[in-house]
């Protein structure tokens, strides 16, 4: 992969929606050649699907991320799957230095507390750290049926043309543009998937109660993606000016950050495409004046399994008899 196909990913996460129109203005490319690279991300496997999902508005959560350690000499293939069949966890993944990677929702100091609580109880691991994450929260809404039978059309291919949409509905094409745009904002597009992103659009996230993204994978690409823990004095420098600097420095390999929101951490993702690379990287961060200590964990690939909002949007599909 190249820049141009980084920033067409990154594009299609923020709005898997976006028309083929708009990505040429953020590309600076014909559409010819956007629908080009598009096809053939998808042949290669790097988009795995176009998906929509609930805001955490909707559901009132909070995003998690967690590190656990495999006690020494305990082996069981399936602890991840055991892990993931709590409620809360939607992915994890094994490191090659014997930890697991969690990430997880919550709602509430309660069900923290229990999803703490089923950790520490889970045979063979030990529970080593939680971070809530800072992650832009959207908007509450109510949704109507029509909302709905928009979203339950949509639920496996969110990219899905509008008269399509329209012809599995019975509605409008009208109709249906008037559902995106309440889902999505009052731009009618989905910005930014981090929080450095330029806006992609009119709209902010603070707007939407439905995210419209894909689901890649790097790895497919012939890409090694492996995520560096960087711990920051910040007194310093801040989160932005950190981050920037990663931008800049690492444009084509530095994707995104997910951020603690109790200490000044940073989880920095990465695709490379030598291993051998990672060291470099990660020494030369160590080595920013703002930067107190780097973490490099390097996983196998993330099984994934249905999240809180996965099972919210089931429950209104149910309720609403679709």
């Amino acid at each position: 992969m190249d820049l141009l196909d980084k920033q067409l990913l990154l594009a299609l996460n923020a709005n898997c929606r976006a028309s083929y129109q708009a990505l040429t203005k953020e590309l600076g490319l014909t559409i010819n050649a956007v629908k080009k690279r598009v096809d053939k991300l998808v042949e290669r496997g790097i988009i795995r699907e176009y998906y929509v999902y609930l805001s955490l508005a909707m559901s009132g959560g909070e995003m998690l991320l967690v590190t656990l350690t495999i006690d020494e000499g305990y082996a069981n293939p399936k602890l991840i799957d055991e892990l993931g069949a709590n409620k809360c966890i939607f992915a994890g993944s094994y490191l090659a230095d014997g930890r697991i990677l969690l990430f997880a929702e919550y709602c509430g100091a309660l069900e923290l507390d229990q999803l703490g609580q089923f950790l520490r109880a889970t045979r063979g691991v030990t529970l080593n750290e939680m971070h809530t994450l800072l992650y832009e929260k959207g908007k509450r809404c109510d949704l109507t049926y029509t909302d709905l039978s928009v979203l339950k059309t949509l639920r496996n291919n969110a990219r899905m043309p509008i008269a399509k949409i329209a012809d599995e509905t019975q509605l409008t094409p009208r109709r249906v543009r008037s559902v995106l745009k309440k889902l999505m904002g009052e731009g009618g597009s989905a910005p930014e998937y981090f929080a450095d992103r330029t806006s992609f659009g009119d709209a902010r996230t603070t707007q939407q109660c439905a995210h419209f993204r894909i689901r890649w994978d790097l790895n497919a690409g012939g890409a090694t993606t492996f995520i560096i823990r960087i711990d920051w004095n910040i007194e310093k420098g801040t989160r932005a000016e950190l981050i920037e600097w990663l931008q800049t420095e690492y444009p084509i390999e530095f994707w995104y950050a997910l951020t603690s929101a109790s200490q000044p951490t940073l989880f920095a993702v990465f695709a490379i495409e030598h291993m051998r690379n990672a060291v470099p990287i990660a020494q030369r961060i160590l080595n920013h004046a703002v930067v107190k200590s780097v973490d490099p964990l390097f996983g196998y690939p993330t099984r994934s399994f249905a999240s809180p909002r996965d099972h919210l949007l089931d429950q209104l599909f149910k309720d609403a008899g679709l």
